[in-house]
C-alpha cells in the first residue's frame, strides 16, 4: 500500500533540493556511485527516526549541505542554516474520520540542534470539512507513531543483522496479530 506520497529533502548531505513525485509500494532508486541514493534512505531516516546512520544522531555541521553552506556563508544568511525533509502521507484505510485523504508534514533541523520543529498542513486541508483540528492533530501523532521505517546499511556484522531480524519478527508477529491471519506459533526465523 502506497504510504507516502510526496517526498521533498532540502540542504542534507548531497542534497541539495530533491522532490520525489512518484512514489509506489515498491520504490528502487538506482545511478552511480555517490549520486545520493543512500541520502535519500538517510534523510528517510532522519525523519522518521532522528538518526542519519544506524544508531547515528543528527550532526549538523557534518549532515547540512555543502553548497548551501557556500551559500550562506557568501551572503551572510545564517539564520537560514537548516535541514528540512517534508513528507506527503496518503492516509489508506488508517484514521478517515479524523485525516483528510492527503497530508504533509515537515521535519526541520536548525543549525545548533538535533531536535527538529515540526509542522503540517492539517488547518488548510481541513477547511469546508467537519473534521476538528483538534482531533487530526491526534490522529496525526498516532498515524506517524504506527510507521515504522529501518534505514539498513550494508549489514557488515552480526550485531546488526541480529537487530534487523528481530525487529522484522516483531513487526511480522504483529501484524499477523492486527490482521488476525497468524497462523500458529511459528515466530522463528533462519538464518
Amino acid at each position: 500500500m502506497e504510504i507516502i506520497s510526496q517526498i521533498e529533502i532540502r540542504y542534507f548531505r548531497s542534497i541539495y533540493y530533491l522532490k520525489i513525485t512518484k512514489n509506489n509500494s515498491l520504490n528502487i532508486f538506482s545511478g552511480g556511485n555517490d549520486a545520493g541514493k543512500s541520502n535519500i534512505l538517510k534523510a528517510l531516516n532522519l525523519f522518521f527516526n532522528s538518526q542519519t546512520d544506524f544508531r547515528t544522531e543528527v550532526n549538523f555541521y557534518n549532515d547540512f549541505n555543502f553548497s548551501r553552506l557556500k551559500e550562506v556563508r557568501q551572503e551572510s544568511i545564517k539564520g537560514k542554516q537548516f535541514i528540512q525533509i517534508r513528507i506527503t502521507f496518503k492516509r489508506g484505510d488508517r484514521s478517515p474520520n479524523t485525516l483528510p485523504e492527503y497530508f504533509t508534514v515537515t521535519r526541520t533541523w536548525h543549525r545548533g540542534s538535533v531536535t527538529p520543529t515540526q509542522s503540517d498542513d492539517l488547518e488548510k486541508r481541513l477547511k469546508g470539512t467537519t473534521i476538528s483540528l483538534t482531533k487530526a492533530r491526534a490522529s496525526l501523532s498516532r498515524f506517524l507513531d504506527s510507521l515504522k521505517y529501518e534505514y539498513i546499511p550494508a549489514i557488515k556484522d552480526n550485531q546488526l543483522f541480529n537487530y534487523i531480524m528481530i525487529d522484522l519478527q516483531e513487526a511480522l508477529f504483529n501484524y499477523g496479530n492486527a490482521k488476525g491471519n497468524l497462523i500458529g506459533n511459528n515466530s522463528t526465523f533462519a538464518a
